[in-house]
């Protein structure tokens, strides 16, 4: 059986630009398809962090995934400590955040993080730090297929300089499960303002527990690739496919996360 999650009421407190000074930024936040869109019902509830709580925390020079144990998230929706990762600052600033009470995902766009034990400056190019939290079912269903939405994303920021600072991001999964768990299609593509646009896919990815990951290309490498995993939605009929990925457009890279919610 699936876990199947309490919905909570909307963040209230949430306003268009963000809920003061932890949200406050330049940088322009991705819309549902990364398009720039504003609205603030991107977080329409609080995630809910159950037992089996899961974190992907990825930036040019870490790539950290695994159980999340020590959690904070503001009440406007934006996630500041996961397990020994926290942002912290006056001039901390949460940007692209979205979710249900299923999942959460933002990025890190200014302030001081203590990321794996280090601490760094956030702000120049490369230094930007995405996330994304949802729990692992306790069990995968045994048949079915799902159809995904057309998710939501942070908006991809460039490795390194020189280039675009960021791009916009869309993208598809397919999600479907038999006796020996779950298998899984993924595309993210991202495109530039001058019209250039790089794409990373996967196709039949497999996962044979709630809590594994997979990882294709050169994710783990430093070069492109995706990193995908598979969360409980917000009931019993519903999944996530969580997407961390690196997309090389012409020779640079952009990094980002996007979380779907895909339904029977």
């Amino acid at each position: 059986m699936t876990k199947a999650l309490a919905v909570l009421p909307l963040i209230a407190a949430l306003a268009a630009c963000g809920g003061g000074g932890d949200h406050a930024s330049n940088d322009k936040p991705a819309g549902p398809q990364g398009t720039g869109d504003t609205n603030p019902s991107r977080v329409k509830a609080a995630f809910v962090k159950g037992t089996a709580a899961r974190y992907v925390l990825t930036t040019s020079t870490t790539q950290s995934a695994g159980r999340l144990d020590a959690f904070e998230q503001q009440t406007t929706g934006e996630v500041i400590t996961m397990n020994g990762h926290a942002l912290s600052g006056s001039d901390r600033a949460i940007v692209d955040i979205a979710g249900d009470p299923a999942f959460a995902i933002g990025r890190w766009s200014k302030g001081t993080a203590v990321i794996a034990s280090s601490t760094k400056t956030i702000g120049a190019t490369g230094t930007s730090v995405h996330y994304a939290v949802y729990n692992a079912a306790d069990a995968f269903p045994t048949s079915g297929g799902f159809t995904c939405d057309a998710g939501q994303f942070t908006t991809p920021t460039l490795e390194e300089a020189p280039g675009t600072e960021l791009g916009q991001a869309k993208g598809s999964a397919a999600l479907s499960f038999d006796a020996s768990g779950a298998q899984l299609d993924a595309s993210i593509t991202v495109t530039l303002a001058d019209g250039s646009s790089g794409t990373e896919s996967a196709t039949g990815r497999k996962l044979g527990a709630p809590t594994m990951i997979t990882y294709t290309g050169g994710m783990l490498s430093g070069s492109s690739g995706l990193q995908l995993a598979v969360g409980q939605g917000v009931d019993a009929s519903k999944q996530l496919v969580s997407v961390a990925y690196v997309v090389k457009v012409g020779a640079s890279k952009y990094r980002g996360v996007a979380m779907f919610s895909c339904s029977k």
